[in-house]
């Protein structure tokens, strides 16, 4: 079995050790055989003979996690994309059991060709669902706590890795598929009905959308939305959230008992801090040449459903900016007090959001919210892999693991946007070039 020795470059192995200059990787057969300063790597006895690729130049990160996709909506052509962007692992956070079973076994077929692919099943859904018009599959309203925890027993015997409830499940039924899961997976929440602090009482995992999960939380009680009726398919709900963000008070007892207790039993922040500034509640973007990698039909569905969106006033969206930027501080306080933070983008489910390309830009807004570029880093790649307890397989370099890497053309420490620079993946220990992956797209 010959080896491969990728040398000359800078290790940034995100396992907590400084960066490594002049650094190599030894890779045999898909997994990490050795790894640290060159010389040193260069005297193991799996390294005579080993094909050698030149790092030099480069900074070598672990691959990406993208925490929060919708891979039924991106589609199975979606996949090279998320992989010339670096994304190793993704998890799939609502899609039908077939739908997402089906990925996984195309996926199987060729598992050094595609990201690693973990699935939750559809949404675990209250009564009426939170989208009652759902023709696409992603949901499943449950009628009572009985029916959730039995949906959460045949996701997880179809092979999910991880289970996600919604926005109008009732506390009982949070309360009883978190008790029917039992820790066998992670169970995170996308809340809205059952409030965060209770779904941490009750011993949830994670929770998704830090905008709306932990919103009822954070503001004055009068600035609250009533999880059974409200709608997040009404443009006002956003209008609504952003502005109850901008007046919030981040230093009240409610946020503060919130972060305390979510620190104090582990639960994971996946932020997705891009969806409303991308996709919702915000002006329009502006043209964006990467929508090419999206599939023609979902942007069209995107076009069309910007058509009756009215303009923004300056100060509508000033108002919007002072609520991102609430919502980032509070994400950044979580961190600061030892809480995980994780890299999510709702890909597929949030219009004008890339394969892949959006994970970058959630690097961008976590170090804007204040995690320094190492802890953006580290919220896609070691906490993510920690988060969906895949970190005996990814989420660092370290011997053992999964070969699966990122050789950067620029530094992702001085900049975390520079993940985005690209030059080669490394996806088991098989080489691709992000040129070749989105050579198909191109016209």
């Amino acid at each position: 079995m010959t080896a491969t020795l990728v040398r000359g470059g800078t290790l940034i192995a995100c396992d907590g050790r400084a960066p490594v200059r002049e650094a190599a990787v030894l890779i045999r057969g898909g997994r990490i055989e050795a790894v640290g300063p060159a010389a040193q790597v260069a005297g193991h006895a799996a390294a005579a003979g080993a094909d050698i690729v030149d790092a030099a130049g480069a900074w070598i990160i672990p691959g990406l996690i993208d925490s929060h996709i919708h891979a039924t909506l991106t589609g199975l052509e979606s996949m090279p994309v998320f992989l010339a962007c670096g994304v190793t692992t993704v998890r799939d956070v609502g899609g039908p059991l077939d739908g997402v079973a089906a990925i996984r076994d195309a996926l199987a077929s060729a598992p050094n060709a595609a990201p690693r692919f973990i699935f939750c099943g559809p949404l675990i859904d209250g009564a009426p669902p939170s989208f009652p018009a759902d023709g696409l599959g992603i949901i499943a309203s449950n009628a009572d706590a009985e029916s959730a925890a039995a949906k959460a027993d045949e996701c997880i015997a179809r092979g999910a890795g991880s289970i996600k409830l919604y926005f109008r499940l009732p506390r009982e039924g949070v309360r009883a598929a978190i008790s029917r899961v039992a820790g066998r997976v992670p169970v995170t929440g996308h809340l809205g009905r059952t409030r965060a602090s209770e779904a941490v009482a009750d011993g949830i995992d994670g929770f998704e959308h830090a905008i709306i999960t932990l919103y009822n939380d954070v503001v004055d009680e009068r600035a609250r939305f009533d999880g059974a009726t409200a709608s997040m398919s009404d443009p006002a709900f956003w209008t609504s959230l952003l502005a109850g963000w901008a007046d919030a008070d981040l230093d009240a007892a409610g946020a503060q008992s919130l972060l305390e207790a979510m620190r104090e039993r582990g639960v994971t922040l996946d932020a997705t801090l891009d969806i409303t500034r991308t996709g919702l509640g915000t002006p329009r973007p502006a043209p964006d040449e990467r929508l090419r990698y999206v599939r023609k039909e979902l942007v069209a569905a995107w076009e069309l459903g910007r058509q009756n969106e009215r303009p923004q006033s300056d100060d509508a969206r000033a108002l919007a900016e002072r609520g991102h930027a609430q919502c980032g501080d509070l994400v950044r306080r979580y961190h600061e007090i030892g809480g995980r933070v994780t890299a999510g983008t709702d890909v597929g489910a949030v219009p004008f959001l890339v394969p892949g390309f959006s994970l970058h830009g959630e690097l961008r807004l976590l170090a804007a919210a204040g995690l320094s570029p190492a802890d953006a880093l580290a919220a896609a790649t070691i906490e993510a892999a920690r988060a969906l307890r895949i970190d005996a397989e990814t989420g660092s370099v370290e011997p053992g693991k999964s070969a699966d890497l990122v050789l950067l053309d620029a530094d992702p420490l001085a900049d975390v946007g520079n993940v985005g620079r690209v030059r080669t993946v490394y996806r088991a220990g098989v080489a691709h070039d992000p040129m070749a992956l989105l050579a198909p797209f191109a016209g």
